[in-house]
């Protein structure tokens, strides 16, 4: 019974594998909870490529001062290896770019700041019939260009994504 069991498991992991949906839609679950939403759509150009596109807002500050921010990106996608379209490892490269406003509680302005980011991503995608799951890791440099005449300032830091979404 345990080995029929087992061969039936097999069978539908195989076939689910074997499935071609182009598109899926996720959300990057490290961003949940800070007051925003960010949505991710990726199409497949083919069985190794894809690009992403993302699109987020978020309001994050509380008590006497307001702040929102809206930020877009692009990403392109290589899986180099995986038995269907869109699963196993890939590199990624991304560009986004970000604008933050800051408010006191009256509406007067603080400032805003625009911020300009390239990356470099490397991730692994599993999938659960259509649930995706893909966790990432990589390099990122972000420029912030703030508003009141300041130099532009740069850093580098590490950065860990991680999305849950469905693909179709």
């Amino acid at each position: 019974m345990r080995r029929a069991l087992v061969f039936v498991v097999v069978l539908l992991v195989a076939r689910v594998a074997a499935a071609e949906e182009r598109n899926v839609v996720s959300v990057p679950v490290l961003a949940l909870g800070d007051g925003g939403l960010t949505l991710q759509g990726e199409r497949y150009l083919d069985r190794r490529w894809s690009v992403a596109v993302s699109l987020g807002a978020r309001r994050a500050a509380e008590g006497d001062y307001d702040s929102l921010s809206a930020a877009a990106g692009v990403e392109g996608r290589w899986y180099w290896k995986g038995r269907a379209r869109g699963t196993g490892p890939y590199v990624g490269a991304r560009l986004a770019a970000a604008s933050a406003t800051l408010s006191d509680g009256t509406g007067d302005s603080i400032g805003a700041t625009t911020s300009l980011a390239e990356s470099v991503m490397v991730g692994w995608r599993w999938r659960i019939r259509r649930v995706e799951i893909t966790p990432a890791i990589g390099m990122t440099v972000r420029t912030e260009l703030p508003d009141n005449g300041l130099a532009p300032e740069t850093a580098s830091f590490l950065t860990v994504g991680w999305t849950v979404g469905w693909m179709w």
